[in-house]
């Protein structure tokens, strides 16, 4: 009966005890185990570009988007990107599954950040959208994986 208490109660605690860790962050967001610094989980890494960033960028990062959020007219929108191309002018067309586009434009000569884009949505037509307002709503601009 004591045997039977000790496999019933005792290991099942220094199982859970192996299991659970403490765990804690680093400067970067990496989850570690606070005993020894081990990692301790593993999840994909993305980082983000502003909208307004696009047309300066250089292809290989441009290649490495993924999604772009903005909010226009107070409405979210996240156009997953299916296709992406940089025209001759410096436009940046991203274009998703269902049809949609976000065609970010260069900036102004005497900027380094573009202010506008034309969204487009099958029977919505085309619509202007100003990137200093959806820079403001959260989340907004592009993810992009590492």
């Amino acid at each position: 009966a004591t045997l039977l208490a000790v496999v019933l109660l005792v290991i099942p605690t220094i199982i859970a005890g192996k299991v659970t860790q403490e765990l804690r962050s680093d400067a970067a967001g990496v989850m570690l185990t606070a005993s020894d610094g081990s990692l301790a989980v593993a999840a994909p890494a993305v980082t983000r570009a502003a909208l307004g960033d696009l047309p300066s960028l250089p292809e290989g990062t441009l290649r490495r988007i993924r999604d772009c959020a903005f909010a226009h007219r107070r409405v979210f929108h996240q156009v997953r990107v299916s296709s992406l191309v940089r025209g001759t002018d410096g436009e940046v067309h991203l274009r998703a599954a269902d049809g949609a586009m976000l065609i970010v434009q260069m900036p102004m000569e005497n900027s380094t950040l573009s202010e506008w884009a034309k969204f487009y949505r099958p029977f919505y037509g085309t619509e202007l959208v100003n990137l200093t307002e959806a820079a403001e709503a959260s989340p907004s601009g592009c993810r992009l994986a590492r």
